[in-house]
């Protein structure tokens, strides 16, 4: 393990990826997951995500607040996983504040009304970190070789 604590690699590791699958629980039991723009804002103990007013992730996070966020960077053999609440609300400073140019696809700016954020308040989270494909790779023909498990990298589970 790196001489950076596990929470705080998490945190760098969903900062650096930015794209979260965020998983809901539909009132019907399903679960649910779609790709979403992170804002990672540690220092407020939050990842937020603009959404719809009127799209069904909002009626879900009612229902059931219990989410999962999955960030991916397959390329970079890094990947996160992050449970917590959600909750769901307008708050037009806040938005002013996460503000990304690429918003005005979905919103007229940040004090649209249709405009809310989700706050989802991480509880745990795991990573794991390998050392990119051709290392991985590597790794994967000598264990098969030496018929043992491979050194893939970093991973923790950590309470945040």
């Amino acid at each position: 393990m790196s001489a950076t604590e596990p929470v705080d690699k998490i945190w760098k590791l969903m900062s650096d990826v930015g794209m979260a699958m965020l998983v809901t629980h539909a009132p019907d039991e399903d679960m649910r997951a779609r790709p979403m723009a992170a804002r990672v804002e540690p220092d407020d103990d939050a990842i937020y995500f603009f959404t719809d007013a009127n799209a069904p992730k909002d009626q879900e996070i009612a229902h059931d607040s219990h989410v999962c966020l999955v960030f991916a960077d397959p390329k970079s053999s890094r990947f996160i996983s992050v449970s917590g609440t959600a909750e769901v609300f307008a708050d037009a400073g806040l938005a002013e504040r996460l503000w990304r140019t690429a918003d005005k696809a979905y919103f007229s700016d940040y004090i649209d009304p249709k405009l809310r954020v989700i706050r989802v308040t991480p509880d745990k989270g795991e990573f794991w970190e390998g050392s990119g494909m051709l290392a991985t790779f590597a790794s994967l023909l000598t264990a098969g070789a030496k018929h043992q498990r491979p050194k893939l990298g970093e991973n923790a589970k950590v309470a945040m």
